[in-house]
Formats: structure tokens, sequence, C-alpha cells
């Protein structure tokens, strides 16, 4: 739950308007005043929390219900960073219930939702869509400071040491062997009435549990720019003076509702919203940053809530189809659209393209219209081009480079598994400097994965007679490895200073197909 939930900051916004925020109070003068004054910060800091909680309170529920809160991946970021983060499950609140009592802050709130897990334990490995409820129930006081030389604003609402939190899991979770002796062991359990798919369930349970409430009880920060009146919202604790990293930067004159990532599986959907038809036109900015094609629908909420009531009671139904927005057809494609007010509350719907086999990654920011060009070259779903608008920065004279990751389809360019036996690919990556003519780096192999974890930074900085660098994927075999297919990496793209990069990776056929994505980092090295 480290992601951003804009929705509440819109809750507050109004009550922490109108607050007096003011620096936290200067230190006595004198040794006399600290010792006959000691108890006044103490007591005027529990009546601003008082003051705080009675304000808000009463506002919390009515936004918090309806909402779906963007819940993290298994790799949890924490403190800034983790604004920038990508969801990859949402929490849908249907139930809530917010008191003041004492100056504390009783809020209870409870929902269905779905998150992505990929896990392997004890041979057995669940990778799939996760349906769930999920019930919470905190205490927490509130803090105000104020940054006056960033002029930012910023509340903390801070849980008591008892915070509450249950996960059950709805449906099937299905635990497959990653190997012949799992296999027998998944049998012998069965036989002796109790399934690899029961233990699992528990174990998601428990974990699910578990990670709720160390998410909660992290506490939640609201900021506000003064000088861009930009409200922003996270599960954690920031440094005063500290906003939330976020995919797109601010743009001077325009405050965003939303400003995300998402990570979306085919056949999973997510949803960004509600958005407000009162709201008047807003400004969606959108870019694909991995996987393949990628298409964002618009529908009434009340259409997509029906609709989840349904599926969550095990009735089969089709998703709302809605308005088609914008569909991005390769890696770093972007569009804007427009979005208009309707007769009812809209969500934006994020899914992977039919057909497509690899998870997809996506940015965005829904606001208020500007007339600066989104990050990259793209095209709309009426056909108009969009273009970059980034100011070109120093070029550095070396880089150093991280290999973040690496997705390949479920099956390779015949349409057959990896592996004999049906497994998911055993993933290695080789790097060669073709520049200099040598082998760089061997990664680790990664079993049973097509979508891997890396992390791993290659050896050294490199200059541009380094480059083209290979990126060479093979599938690991007890006999001869399989090459999956290649990414090249030019000088004129790795020499452009920090960010991340997403190679396509290709088969060496006569037709080369593509099968999977490269995710990397650049460094600048100074």
């Amino acid at each position: 739950m480290s992601r951003p939930i804009w929705f509440i900051a819109s809750a507050l916004a109004s009550a922490f308007a109108g607050c007096v925020v003011a620096p936290p109070p200067a230190p006595p003068a004198s040794a006399h005043e600290a010792t006959t004054n000691n108890d006044a910060p103490a007591e005027r800091d529990v009546e601003l929390s008082s003051l705080l909680v009675d304000l808000i309170t009463p506002q919390l529920c009515g936004r918090l219900i309806g909402s779906y809160i963007g819940l993290p991946g298994e790799t949890a970021v924490v403190g800034a960073a983790a604004g920038a983060e990508p969801s990859v499950g949402r929490w849908w609140i249907r139930r809530c219930e917010a008191r003041a009592n004492d100056g504390v802050l009783q809020l209870s709130m409870g929902g269905m939702g779905w998150t992505f897990v990929d896990q392997e334990s004890s041979g057995f490995r669940v990778r799939q869509y996760l349906r769930f409820d999920a019930e919470a129930q905190l205490n927490a006081s509130m803090e105000v400071g104020y940054d006056s030389r960033k002029k930012i604003a910023s509340l903390w609402m801070r849980p008591g040491n008892t915070v509450v939190a249950q996960v059950t899991p709805r449906g099937l979770v299905s635990a497959n062997a990653t190997g012949v002796l799992s296999s027998i062991a998944g049998g012998l359990l069965s036989l002796a009435g109790d399934s690899a798919d029961n233990r699992a369930r528990v174990l998601a349970q428990e974990q699910g549990s578990t990670q709720l409430r160390e998410r909660l009880s992290a506490g939640f920060t609201l900021t506000f720019d003064v000088e861009r009146q930009q409200l922003d919202f996270m599960v954690g604790a920031l440094e005063r003076g500290q906003t939330p990293e976020r995919p797109y930067l601010n743009i001077e004159g325009q405050a965003w509702q939303v400003n995300q990532r998402s990570r979306v599986w085919p056949g999973g959907i997510d949803v960004v919203g509600p958005i407000d038809p009162a709201a008047g036109v807003q400004q969606l900015d959108v870019q694909i940053e991995d996987g393949e094609q990628a298409v964002i629908r618009s529908v009434c909420a009340a259409d997509l809530e029906r609709y989840l009531d349904a599926s969550f009671q095990g009735v089969q139904s089709t998703a709302p189809q809605g308005r088609e927005v914008a569909r991005l057809s390769r890696v770093g494609s972007s569009s804007r659209v427009a979005l208009e007010p309707g007769p009812c509350p809209s969500v934006l719907l994020l899914a992977a393209a039919e057909g497509s086999d690899l998870p997809i990654r996506l940015r965005y920011r829904v606001g208020t219209p500007t007339a600066d060009p989104p990050a990259e070259a793209g095209t709309g779903v009426d056909g108009s081009e969009v273009t970059r608008g980034t100011s070109t920065p120093a070029t550095p004279r070396q880089v150093r480079l991280q290999i973040a990751g690496v997705n390949v389809r479920g099956t390779n360019a015949a349409g057959h598994a990896w592996d004999l036996l049906g497994g998911e690919a055993d993933v290695f990556v080789r790097v060669t400097s073709l520049g200099q003519g040598h082998e760089v780096l061997r990664t680790s192999t990664q079993e049973d994965r097509n979508d891997v974890v890396f992390d791993q930074w290659l050896p050294g900085a490199f200059r541009a007679d380094s480059f083209p660098l290979r990126f060479s994927v093979y599938d690991k075999d007890v006999t001869v490895d399989e090459l999956i297919g290649s990414a090249e990496l030019p000088a004129s793209t790795a020499l452009q200073g920090g960010r991340e990069l997403v190679l396509e990776i290709h088969t060496q056929d006569a037709t080369p197909v593509r099968v999977g994505t490269l995710r990397l980092r650049v460094e600048a090295v100074p």
C-alpha cells in the first residue's frame, strides 16, 4: 500500500487549507524561559493534533468509500521513492467508519481487492492474480509542520501501536510444482487431505495480513506544495519538506490528481479513479514503459462496481468495455488525451491488449490541461502524433549500467514451452562489448521465471568505444543453452545520463521476432 492515494488527499484538502500551518515553535530564548514554559509546546502540539483530527475525521469515509487503493509489488520500496513504484493490484474500499475520540482518529475500513502474486516456496510456485477481502482498524494522531524554505507543508497521520489487519483470499489459489520431487510431494499432500493449493491459501492469508498491517503501521503523509498548489499523499512517514517521488515531474501551472505507475499482467486490469465529472475536462498523459500493447478505457464507475461485485461472487460476467481512450503499441510510445466529463463518475481501466504475452508497465498522469508536450513520441487513438518535449541533458563521458530485469514470452518463437516438461524459462544474460570484442558479464540463472529481476550492475564504467553492447538472453538447458534473443545498446542511447531504458529482445532469425524486453538503468559517471 505504498502507492499514492490521491483521493484521500482531496478529502483532506479543505481541512488542511483551513488550518494555520506554521513552523514549529522557536526554542526559548533563555534557560529560564525553558524552565518556566517547559510544557507549553507539548500542550500546543496536543491541541493542534486534536483540532486536525476533529476537522478531518468527518470527511474521510465519504472520500474513501468507492476508491481503489494501489498495492505495491513484492519488492517494496520505502520513503519518497515509493511514490514512483508501480502498483500491481488494488484494494477497493467498500466499508469505512471514522470517529474522533479524545483527539485520536479511530479508523476502520474494508473491502475486496486483487493483487498479482509470484512466489515460490518448498518446490511449489504461485503465480496468478489473487482476489481477497481485507479489513483494517487503526488509531492515529496527527501532526503538522512547514518547511518555509521549500514552501512545503506536511501533515502526518501516525498510527498507535495496535494496528489490526486481516486478509482473506477468495477464489482458487493454485500452487504448481516446479520440479519432479515437488510434484510427488504434492500428490502425497493430496492423499493426506492437505493439498499444496490449501497450503498456498493459508500462506497467502498470513503474508497478506502481515504486509497490510506493516504498511498501515508506517503511517501516512499528506504534503502541500504552496508554490505549485499541489497536494500529494502516500503511505509512510516522510521528512519535513519532503514530497513523494512521482513518475512525471511537476510542471508549472498543472496540478494533477493522479501521477502513478502500474504493472498489469495479461488477463488482468488496473483501475485509476474515480474521476469526478465536476472537475471538468482533465488531461491524461500515459506512456508504456515495458511490455507489448496497452489499452486504456474509460468506463462509468457504477458499471465497474457491478462487474466486480458479480466477479467476486463467482458469477461469470464480462468487464465493461466503455470507451477506448488510448492504445499504445510499442515501448516508449505515449499518448495525450482530453478526458471530457460524462454523465457519471468514471474510472480508467488499464490492460494489456488482447493477445499480449508480456506484462505491461505504464506511467500516467491525470490533471488540468497543459500545453507542454508529453514525454515521448507516440500516437493517440485518433492517430494524432505527439512529440517529445524534454530538454537534452549534457552528454556524460562515461556511464554505469545495471540489468534491472528481463521479461520473455511464455513460449518460444515456435510456440513451444521453454522446458520439455512445460515449465518457464531458466533465464540468464550474457553481455558482450562489440566495440572492444570481449564478454563483459554473464549473470546468474533465474530458474522457472519468465519475468526476472536481476538488479545486477555491470563491472566498471563504459565509454563510447565500449559500445554497442549486446545483451544475449538465454534459456539454460541441461544439454545446450537456447538463445531466446538479443538486444543491442548503442552509445548514442546509453550516453544520455541517468534514466531507465527498455530494449526489445528479438530472435536472430532472418525475420526477427520480438520475444521479450530487457530493462536497464543508466547512471552517469562524472
